[in-house]
């Protein structure tokens, strides 16, 4: 009998790319007919709308116009019902949006299009699918021209606390499975730091405070799309010591009539600082000159270093807490940082 890890073993090739991991294993759980069950009623419940649960889902199919869903369900007539676009940490397209709708449009029955998300990814995933499709209010949402297709985001926790409720013993193994491959590839798992030694070997922990920092930036972000991460280089050649550069994204408040960027990432420690998480202003974004002076005259000025280039702050990560305190603890520091940065104009 084959088991979930088995079934994801055909595509070991993309061990890199959670989303379709998860895709595909999502997609094989949803074979079980009882789970296929526990899934339409979550939806039914989230969208006010049923979905047929007598249906095949199936992964990566493209359609005519070459857009390809994460997930799709077929009824037994051959009818696409569900469209899924699934997301971890991937940017949103207003493309793939509009290319599902359109192609649900092509059915004289209705149908759904499920955006599926991380639970910190909402805001953000409601932003991008009114934008793409010009819907109005709170979700769900139906289309304006075909009020019988229903748009709605749905939590991948929640989807998998609803498949929970199948009992056989084969399916709670592979569920089982399932869950903790999730919560590594959506940077869920974010384990506290047991000793200050642990914070100074961050590097064997990388990956952890990437997550971190995305966590953090993606809740900063106002309006608009998230930013991208890369990797921008430091102030100065690599060392030995500083040879990755700076793994950042950038956000933005409003400063009167301007609207100043500022990042966050992860780069090695400047000299008598023992955090690898840093808040920087570049000299190029406007009003920098009056970003500087507020930060040298408040208390931030005896933690920030000014390389006359770019002002950095350190951004403390607290031992011996859970993930969820980490992000808060970072995200009060950062709102602490715009409290004096971005401080009305007088």
């Amino acid at each position: 009998m084959r088991t979930l890890i088995g079934h994801l073993a055909q595509f070991s090739v993309l061990s890199k790319q959670g989303e379709l991991l998860c895709t595909q294993g999502l997609s094989y759980l949803l074979q079980d007919v009882d789970a296929r069950r526990a899934f339409a009623s979550h939806v039914l419940g989230k969208s006010g709308s049923a979905i047929v649960d007598a249906v095949t889902w199936r992964a990566e199919v493209t359609q005519q116009d070459g857009g390809r869903p994460d997930l799709e369900a077929v009824a037994a007539d051959g009818r696409i019902t569900v469209k899924i676009e699934a997301k971890l940490g991937a940017g949103f397209s207003d493309d793939q949006f509009q290319s599902y709708s359109e192609d649900l449009q092509r059915h004289r029955e209705g149908g759904h299009l499920l955006v599926l998300v991380p639970r910190h990814r909402v805001k953000e995933a409601d932003q991008a699918v009114r934008g793409a499709l010009h819907l109005d209010g709170a979700a769900p949402w139906r289309l304006a021209d075909r009020q019988d297709i229903v748009v709605c985001v749905i939590l991948w926790d929640e989807v998998l606390s609803a498949l929970a409720a199948v009992t056989s013993e084969r399916f709670t193994g592979d569920l089982r499975q399932f869950q903790s491959m999730y919560r590594v590839l959506s940077g869920y798992d974010i384990e506290p730091l047991a000793s200050h030694e642990e914070l100074l070997a961050w590097r064997e922990k990388e990956g952890m405070f990437v997550s971190l920092v995305d966590r953090v930036t993606r809740t900063l972000t106002l309006h608009g799309k998230v930013m991208p991460m890369y990797v921008m280089p430091l102030d100065q050649e690599p060392t030995e010591l500083e040879p990755k550069g700076y793994r950042v994204r950038y956000v933005s408040r409003p400063l009167g009539d301007k609207n100043p960027w500022f990042c966050i990432g992860v780069r090695d420690f400047f000299a008598g600082h023992d955090t690898p998480v840093w808040l920087r202003f570049d000299s190029n974004i406007p009003s920098f000159s009056l970003i500087r002076d507020r930060l040298n005259s408040s208390p931030l000025a005896q933690v920030l270093v000014d390389t006359g280039k770019h002002v950095w702050i350190p951004l403390s990560v607290p031992i011996h807490r859970d993930g969820e305190q980490m992000v808060e603890a970072l995200l009060s520091q950062v709102e602490d940082v715009i409290a004096v940065a971005f401080r009305p104009l007088t």
